[in-house]
């Protein structure tokens, strides 16, 4: 540690004091005054300011003085090639000269020249000094551009440099670095520290990577150690490039292009090593499609540097800026985000990750000329590298301290260990009694339903055909107790379902208002035989429809209205409350059911919920009671998330209030019921709009979130419409011909039940699926709704589920029967009337018969017969035989032809008596239908016949 802190300090130093070296100095008007400069004293000054300028010329010293212009240094000359396309805007040739006042004559001097895009020529004093690469006017220059140390010993007070700068290959322009100068010893010893420094950095992460790479070859497992060393070699080899290109003072001959393209590409492969890395130590959990980003924009801006030149890749660098940036950001929001789970290493690490990130934001800066600080981010990583040592060892040594903790508890969770084995084992002798006790409950109750329903069903027909009184009485007694008894058996089962963990909830969609209104009146008849009224009483109950388990809630309702019935004397009241709360930011319905009743002691409301309890006051009561019923009923509210509470008084009644959560289906805002009407109207779509793969669904409900409930959970695998109005809905239904109607009963306009029955009894609509939804459960709604039409009923509440099964149901009939009629119909080659026995297709095809040799009679004609309008023919036949009108009356013309034709007309006399006017016409119609000319099919059939 000691070491790594002593070898960051050297590095530190070097940096500050190489950077702390060179203090600017002030150019103006191509002159800067180093009169009061002392060589040796004194450190180095930056030739920065205003130097003469000639663009577009490479001219001598006295050419350049003439023209007079001048530019800023550092600085680019993109402004002064305005005519340029983006990526060109570096590409150019000019001169740079400054005059330099000296002290005195015969001074030695040096000029430290950084890396100058991308070939250059100086000359001080009209001497030449230094050159890199060939300086050119055009794209034959060649580009080169490293730094370099020149000497030079000034023949006078002062001194005059003149640089001739070309590019026609970098997307860098112009000087945007100065040019350093001060004494060679002075320029020697910065060159030197830089050098270290760079070789310092790059020996510490090249071994740093070769470690952590043979780590992972002997732990494939550890990911990050692949990272970490992709990370610390790359870096590495960037530093190789960087401020002192080390890789030229080995290789001074290895090609700068080369070496570019392989500096711009390291810096998107340290920003993916990087996110990895922390993504495998889950440092920092970058979300997955922000990795795949990067990912893509690092793997595809590697791509371009290589397959593009440089003027492109450079200038879209700061693509992968952006990409740096977003990255820090993430990564210092997540670990502040973070900071409490583990604030010491966290904030070491944030420290580490800030550091990296101001130098990553350093060097994207910097390369793209936007500032002139040179390339911090190796210096930054060494910073995490020793905060992550930090890190690692205070887990070690954490984990040591655990260890140690851990041992001693282990010593006493054995004991604790041994008796929760041997409870365990009782347990589970425990468990496998009641798994026993419940499979014979299970079991003998299953055994029970067969012989009760031999029981029920003959005493219902019974029932229905007797006329004696007194025998109907004795088969009520019969049929109720039966009843009663095959509803314990059901709740036996239910209970063992729920002890077994195999009772779940069943959301469907339905107005709880509706359901427990009509469950209510279903106990009519048994609480008149009491003189009992019921009451139904409604508080601030919304008109939404809502998800709730229906089935479930049904079982609760009849437990408690029939011991609310039974336990109320003659001439009592029972009366069931619904209202709507907002409990916890939760919608719920409240159900309160009330009766005036016998009471029950304080006793009995304690034990009322548990199993089998009978209180030994009421008992005689119901001497067939089971004391299930109301545990049953505790199961499921508890099951539906809901609370049940009681309260009783004895010789007053009883109170049981059932608290539901419930999700409301909200109505539709910003629209009123015409609006819908209206609009769905005008929704209608035109035949070449209307997909003919996609079946369509008319939704009927004066609800209209109801509505557009279903609609939405439709609309993923047909074309849906809603409606609200059941006159409006049949003018929809005769314009569109959807394939299915769902619809409610009850409906402004006409209801349900007249939609079904015009719909069945039209020619035009007669082929269209009805299903009719409705609250009403009872067994004459259900069995008008089918006497009207209607294909299928389902009663509120009802599951989305099983709705779309039967829709999927009607439309394959819909389909097969469209099929049967294409094929076996329509594609036949001998036409059969006969086999046409649709009233729509016999009436159309009458009509044909009449106008058979009308060549003139057209699908307008034939529509206006129908009395419908054309499109609306052609959607009618495209549902029932998938054919357009026009291929229908060509197909049937062309089959009355072929019938002409075998009974002995000529082939004119065909073509006229089914309506074509042009005989050359008519053979190429029948020889694109029968494959044959009408002369060949009558050599063919009659030779037959014959």
């Amino acid at each position: 540690m000691k070491r790594i802190s002593g070898l960051l300090f050297l590095a530190f130093i070097l940096l500050i004091n190489s950077v702390s070296a060179q203090d600017s100095a002030l150019c103006e008007k191509g002159v800067v005054n180093l009169k009061s400069y002392r060589l040796q004293q004194d450190p180095p000054v930056k030739l920065s300011g205003e130097w003469l300028f000639l663009w577009k010329k490479l001219v001598g010293e006295q050419e350049l003085k003439e023209v007079g212009k001048y530019t800023e240094v550092p600085g680019n000359w993109t402004s002064y090639n305005s005519d340029a396309s983006f990526f060109n805007k570096g590409f150019g040739y000019a001169t740079y000269g400054l005059t330099i006042l000296l002290p005195k004559a015969g001074q030695n001097l040096a000029l430290l020249l950084p890396p100058l895009p991308s070939a250059y020529r100086l000359f001080v004093d009209g001497e030449p000094v230094a050159a890199m690469g060939k300086v050119d006017t055009g794209s034959n220059m060649i580009p080169k551009s490293v730094s370099k140390v020149v000497y030079f010993t000034a023949k006078s007070d002062k001194a005059f440099l003149l640089l001739q700068l070309s590019n026609y290959h970098f997307s860098s322009s112009g000087m945007w670095s100065p040019i350093t100068l001060g004494s060679p010893e002075q320029m020697n010893d910065i060159r030197d520290k830089s050098f270290i420094a760079d070789a310092f950095l790059v020996g510490s992460l090249l071994i740093m990577g070769l470690y952590h790479l043979a780590i992972f070859a002997m732990r494939r497992k550890e990911k990050a150690a692949l990272f970490f060393a992709i990370l610390c070699l790359a870096l590495a080899l960037r530093a190789c490039f960087s401020m002192t290109p080390l890789l030229f003072y080995f290789m001074p001959e290895f090609s700068y292009s080369l070496g570019l393209k392989i500096l711009y590409t390291l810096f998107p492969i340290c920003l993916l090593g990087f996110v990895y890395f922390l993504t495998s130590t889950e440092l920092v959990r970058f979300p997955l499609f922000m990795k795949r980003m990067f990912l893509v924009v690092g793997l595809g801006y590697t791509g371009l540097v290589w397959l593009s030149p440089n003027p492109i890749y450079g200038n879209l660098l700061i693509v992968v800026i952006i990409m740096a940036v977003c990255m820090g950001c993430f990564t210092v929001y997540f670990l502040i985000k973070h900071l409490r789970e583990n604030p010491l290493d966290n904030a070491l690490l944030l420290l580490g990750i800030l550091a990296c990130f101001i130098g990553l934001l350093n060097d994207s800066l910097y390369e793209a000329k936007l500032i002139n600080t040179g390339f911090l981010l190796p210096f930054a990583f060494l910073i995490l590298l020793l905060l992550q040592a930090i890190v690692l060892s205070l887990r070690f040594t954490g984990a040591l301290s655990g260890s140690e903790r851990l041992a001693t508890e282990l010593a006493t969770s054995n004991v604790a260990y041994e008796q929760m084995v041997l409870g365990r084992r009782e347990a589970e002798e425990q468990i496998e009694i009641e798994s026993l006790k419940s499979k014979f409950f299970s079991n003998i109750t299953h055994e029970f339903k067969t012989p009760l329903s031999l029981i029920t069903a003959p005493t219902e027909y019974l029932l229905r055909v007797s006329t004696d009184s007194k025998e109907k009485n004795l088969l009520n007694t019969v049929y109720r107790n039966a009843s009663h008894l095959l509803r314990l058996v059901n709740q036996m089962m239910d209970l063992s379902k729920s002890n077994a963990g195999k009772m779940t909830k069943t959301e469907m969609v339905g107005d709880i208002k509706e359901f427990s209104h009509e469950l209510l009146l279903s106990f009519q008849p048994l609480a008149s035989s009491k003189n009992i009224k019921l009451k139904f009483v409604e508080e601030d109950v919304p008109d939404n429809y809502c998800l709730f388990d229906g089935d479930k809630l049904e079982k609760i309702l009849n437990n408690l209205l029939s011991n609310a019935i039974k336990f109320t004397s003659d001439g009592g009241n029972v009366i069931l409350k619904v209202n709507f709360k907002q409990l916890d930011r939760k919608n719920c319905f409240q159900l309160t059911l009330l009766d005036s009743g016998i009471g029950m002691s304080d006793e009995t409301q304690a034990n009322l919920f548990k199993p089998f309890y009978q209180d030994s006051e009421t008992s005689f009561l119901n001497p067939n009671g089971t004391g299930l019923g109301l545990s049953y009923t505790k199961e499921l509210v508890t099951l539906l998330n809901g609370t049940i509470q009681v309260e009783s008084k004895q010789g007053i009644g009883s109170s049981f209030t059932i608290i539901l959560p419930v999700e409301l289906i909200e109505e539709s805002e910003s629209e009123n019921r015409s609006d819908i009407s209206e609009t769905s109207t005008l929704l209608t779509v035109t035949e070449d709009e209307r997909p003919s793969d996609l079946p369509a669904i008319l939704i009927i409900d004066d609800h209209s979130g109801l509505a557009e409930y279903i609609a939405n959970f439709f609309r993923p695998y047909y074309e849906v419409n809603t409606c609200a109005d059941g006159e409006q809905a049949w003018s929809i239904i005769q314009q569109d011909l959807p394939d299915i109607v769902i619809s409610d009963i009850m409906l402004p306009g006409k209801d349900g039940y007249e939609i079904a029955g015009l719909i069945r009894n039209s020619p035009l609509t007669s082929h269209i699926g009805i299903i009719l939804l409705s609250a009403k459960s009872t067994i004459d709604s259900r069995l008008k709704g089918l006497d009207m039409g209607a294909n299928d009923y389902l009663t509120k509440p009802f599951l989305l589920s099983e709705l779309k099964f039967r829709v999927d149901n009607q439309i394959k009939y819909q389909r097969t029967l469209q099929e049967y009629y294409h094929k076996h119909v329509f594609a036949a080659n001998e036409f059969k009337t006969e086999d046409i026995t649709h009233p729509f297709l016999v009436k159309l095809y009458g009509i044909l018969d009449q106008y058979l040799d009308h060549s003139d009679f057209s699908i307008a004609d034939l529509a206006d017969k129908l009395a419908m309008s054309s499109r609306t023919l052609n959607r009618k036949l495209n549902s029932l035989t998938k054919m357009a009108s026009s291929e229908l009356i060509r197909n049937y013309r062309l089959k009355k032809a072929a019938t002409f034709l075998t009974t002995g007309f000529s082939v004119s006399e065909a073509a006229y008596m089914s309506g074509f006017e042009n005989v050359s016409y008519f053979g190429q119609c029948f020889k694109e239908q029968y494959r044959i000319t009408p002369s060949e099919f009558i050599k063919q059939t009659r030779t037959v016949n014959y």
